[in-house]
């Protein structure tokens, strides 16, 4: 299949486009090949087995007032690693306020990102760092994706958030392992999560996190956010799941639901975390069932404020089901800081 598809240059193997496994900086050959690859009418960047390399230092450039990006990313362009853990993408340097490996965001661009997969590679950032802790230092960091997935991948040590992508419509998220996300993250800094997916575009964002593991990140495991928040203009877009992860040993809680509406939250893993599940911001429509919370050493499950000194304000949630989970040795189980409205919980197991 895959010689098929280079005989019909879909295909386009990084070593034959002066992408080198030879410890230099791959930033700007990639961008060429990304280019490329996209005036072609799309295709996959193909990286073989090795380690390249990529120098935020020297290579990073402001997109935007608020992105630091290496390469940005095109339609219909994909990237495709031959193994997950023998494919290495690594960023090192020391930038002002961090930088993103693949950059995308649509009202910079004027279109929507569509058809750009990402597969079967590590992105390592565990040599990158920033001078003060932004949300920008990122592994993927997109705004605006369309009918796109992300599958086996390992993103490795990212200053802030791994894999933040925002405003999705038909977007898979499959099978991926973050270790150390948002690792510069300190408390009441933005960002820092393993999995962090902004809404508010659309009515519907239809996405689904799912097989996911999240380990030792900062803020959040997996974090959905309406990004109304910052503009007083509410959308909650309808339609997400977050379903069968493990997200373990986080720095503050596993899953945050911030805003948003018709979310299912099922058949998670969570355990050895600071706290388990917060809602918050009028988050309506929810339903939360058949997840293990396990060993919180605070409180597995959170309404309203996570934290006073964090947020100024809260707005209680609604509509919300809590069914058939199981709860074993937290030290909390539930605060209300903001009481919820139209509350249903029922069929939970509380052990300890």
């Amino acid at each position: 299949m895959l010689d098929k598809l280079k005989e019909k240059k879909l295909i386009y193997n990084v070593l034959d486009y002066g992408i080198t496994t030879n410890n230099i900086d791959n930033t700007e050959a990639l961008q060429k090949l990304i280019d490329m690859v996209h005036n072609l009418g799309g295709g996959t960047i193909y990286f073989p087995n090795g380690t390249y390399l990529f120098d935020s230092e020297k290579s990073s450039y402001d997109m935007t007032d608020n992105i630091t990006a290496l390469c940005q990313m095109k339609s219909f362009v994909s990237i495709l690693g031959e193994n997950i853990s023998k494919t290495i993408l690594k960023v090192t340097g020391k930038t002002k306020k961090g930088a993103a490996l693949f950059c995308y965001n649509s009202d910079f661009s004027c279109e929507i990102l569509e058809g750009a997969n990402a597969q079967n590679f590590t992105i390592d950032m565990s040599l990158a760092s920033l001078e003060e802790y932004t949300h920008r230092g990122k592994a993927f960091y997109y705004s605006g994706v369309k009918d796109s997935i992300f599958r086996d991948l390992k993103l490795i040590s990212t200053p802030s958030t791994a894999l933040g992508i925002d405003m999705l419509d038909n977007v898979v998220i499959d099978s991926i392992y973050v270790y150390e996300g948002g690792k510069s993250w300190s408390y009441g800094g933005p960002g820092g999560a393993g999995i962090g997916i902004g809404t508010g575009k659309w009515n519907n964002e239809n996405f689904i996190i799912r097989n996911c593991i999240c380990e030792h990140c900062g803020h959040f495991g997996i974090f959905i956010e309406d990004q109304g928040i910052f503009h007083n203009k509410k959308n909650y877009p309808k339609g997400q799941i977050i379903s069968n992860n493990i997200i373990r040993n986080s720095r503050h809680y596993a899953i945050g639901i911030r805003g948003g509406d018709s979310v299912l939250v099922t058949a998670n893993n969570i355990y050895d975390n600071i706290n388990g599940i917060y809602l918050d911001y009028g988050a309506k429509n929810i339903v939360i069932n058949n997840n293990i919370i396990k060993n919180s050493k605070d409180t597995a499950l959170c309404f309203g404020n996570e934290d006073k000194q964090l947020n100024e304000k809260s707005i209680s949630c609604e509509n919300i089901v809590i069914n058939g989970n199981t709860f074993i040795n937290n030290n909390k189980v539930v605060i209300e800081t903001t009481k919820p409205k139209k509350y249903i919980e029922t069929n939970n197991i509380y052990i300890n």
